[in-house]
C-alpha cells in the first residue's frame, strides 16, 4: 500500500471515529456527554504522551550521521584552473568518504605556477 493511500485510509478511519463519537455523545444528555469526553480525553492524552516518549527514545537510539559516511559520486564536472603557488584546482573528489568515492567524466583541471590540479580522487 503506497504512502498516500495509507494516509487516506488513516484519515478515513479518523473521520469515522470522530463521527461515531459525535453520534454517541449526541444521544447522551449534556452531563453524560461531558463525563464521556473527560474519560476519552484522559486516554487520548495518555496515549499521546506514551507515543511521544517512544518516539523520543527511538530518536536518541539512532546513530548520528557523520560527515563523509555516505558514498560520494562525481560525474560530468566542469573545468577548473589553479593559478599561483598553493592554489588548487579540483574537478573530482578531495578526501575519501568512508562509503567510497567514484569520479566519472570529470572536467579538465589545470594548474599554473606551482598550483595543484586534480580530476579524480585526491586524499587531502
Amino acid at each position: 500500500m503506497s504512502l498516500p493511500r495509507k494516509m487516506l485510509v488513516a484519515l478515513g478511519m479518523f473521520l469515522v471515529g470522530v463521527i461515531g463519537c459525535i453520534v454517541v455523545l449526541s444521544g447522551q444528555g449534556l452531563e453524560e456527554a461531558e463525563k464521556w469526553a473527560s474519560v476519552v480525553g484522559v486516554f487520548v492524552s495518555a496515549g499521546v504522551g506514551v507515543a511521544g516518549l517512544v518516539l523520543g527514545w527511538l530518536a536518541l537510539r539512532q546513530p548520528a550521521a557523520t560527515a563523509g559516511s555516505a558514498p560520494v559520486s562525481v560525474t560530468r564536472t566542469g573545468p577548473a584552473v589553479a593559478r599561483g603557488p598553493g592554489s588548487r584546482a579540483n574537478t573530482g573528489v578531495s578526501g575519501v568518504a568512508s562509503g567510497g568515492s567514484t569520479v566519472a567524466r570529470s572536467g579538465a583541471a589545470e594548474a599554473e605556477d606551482g598550483g595543484r590540479a586534480n580530476t579524480g580522487i585526491e586524499n587531502s
